[in-house]
């Protein structure tokens, strides 16, 4: 089993920033999202929802992420830079709406590296961020104890326009029904499912969300993996499976 975590934050990148002690940022970057899912999406996507809500419910997310990056902190394998938590957060304040509804943009690896991984291949790990490969495999953490796998090599992946029915496909593309892999999708555009966009697809709609969130169901998935939550587009952490058909 593979056990890989995609830490992906869709914004611009500026210079400097404020910095952001690990226990400070899942509030300070749950009320950044929230503000501009407030500012940006559309009354129709807000009907029924809260800030307050929204906040609470990613903050709670972020928590879980932060227990397990100190965890992997306390074993020496990563390492949390505040400084550059800071310019994630100041970057998500500063976009535009129409760049945070286009969702994952060419800068998110330089949001990434607020997490430094510290374990080389062929390490012991329970978690993809604590490699520097960005892949664990093997691991289980929802056993008693926790199984650790192993960091191997990234797996080879698809670039838009290519096949995606043996490889999947880069992490800004989605899989399509001829097996090729395509842009993901901003807020507007018509989709099937969630997969095709950079946030969820409304299928009332049939078209991709603005609103940016996550849905919490608990620290563990069924496999074992970080956590059992999707957040996706601004979203810190980036869970959403690169699909290809089969």
């Amino acid at each position: 089993m593979k056990t890989r975590l995609l830490i992906g934050i869709t914004l611009l990148v500026g210079c400097g920033g404020s910095s952001v002690g690990i226990e400070d940022f899942p509030n300070k970057y749950a009320q950044a999202l929230c503000s501009k899912n407030f500012e940006c999406c559309d009354a129709s996507e807000l009907e029924g929802k809260t800030k307050s809500t929204c906040v609470t419910d990613n903050q709670q997310v972020l928590t879980f992420l932060i227990a397990e990056i100190n965890a992997s902190q306390a074993q020496g394998r990563v390492s949390y830079d505040a400084k550059q938590s800071g310019t994630c957060i100041d970057s998500l304040n500063a976009m535009t709406c129409a760049e945070f509804k286009q969702g994952v943009g060419g800068n998110m690896a330089a949001c990434m590296a607020f997490i430094t991984p510290k374990v080389a291949q062929g390490g012991a790990c329970t978690q993809g961020f604590e490699c520097t490969t960005g892949n664990c495999e093997g691991a289980d953490t929802s056993a008693t104890p926790v199984v650790e796998g192993t960091c191997v090599a990234a797996p080879v992946t698809a670039s838009v326009g290519q096949s995606c029915a043996a490889n999947e496909c880069v992490d800004t593309a989605y899989c399509d029904s001829t097996s090729t892999c395509q842009p993901v999708k901003g807020a507007g555009e018509a989709c099937t499912e969630d997969s095709e966009c950079t946030n969820s697809c409304n299928t009332t709609t049939n078209t991709c969300s603005c609103y940016a969130g996550c849905a919490v169901a608990g620290p563990t998935t069924a496999g074992g993996t970080l956590l059992s939550l999707l957040l996706v587009s601004a979203g810190l952490v980036f869970t959403r499976a690169r699909r290809r058909r089969r």
